[in-house]
């Protein structure tokens, strides 16, 4: 009886390592796709409560609608998002390369028309979040204030 019991055991050990998968994803999987913005802020900690500002409600309702398209080729698009500022605009244009770099601790884009070259942080990135901020100086009333960018994408 001892031995039928471990025998049991050691067959239902077996079957169920066998047929247990594999669920981990590439960080580069994970960022591929579409994404929306849902957070644009930038704190700047030297000015208390003042220095809280939400970049996103400051966007035009035809901006907070756009998808930002991460490929598997590591190519950045845009796409407008069903209201386009500009009827005459393209429903999608390119946005540069990206890549993961720091054991997949930055975003790296280049050859953003717009930006450049640019690294972020990653500070969550899942299959419904990523997560990025960007140490930043912005001039308020012409002093120079350091700060960072947060920006949050969601599926």
């Amino acid at each position: 009886m001892k031995k039928a019991l471990l025998s049991l055991s050691a067959c239902t050990l077996v079957f169920a390592a066998c047929s247990k998968k594999s669920t981990s994803v590439s960080p580069d999987a994970l960022v591929v796709g579409n994404w929306k913005l849902s957070t644009f802020k930038i704190t700047l900690p030297q000015l208390g409560a003042l220095g809280q500002f939400n970049i996103l409600d400051t966007l035009a309702t035809c901006k907070r609608d756009d998808i930002t398209e991460f490929t598997a080729e590591h190519t950045l698009f845009y796409n407008e998002g069903p209201v386009k500022c500009n009827p005459a605009d393209s429903q999608r244009t390119y946005g540069g390369n990206w890549q993961l770099l720091d054991n997949n601790a930055t975003l790296q884009v280049t050859k953003n028309p717009t930006f450049g070259d640019m690294s972020m942080k990653i500070n969550e990135l899942s299959t419904t979040t990523l997560h990025l901020s960007k140490d930043t100086i912005l001039k308020v009333g012409g002093l120079n204030f350091a700060g960072t960018a947060d920006v949050i994408y969601r599926r």
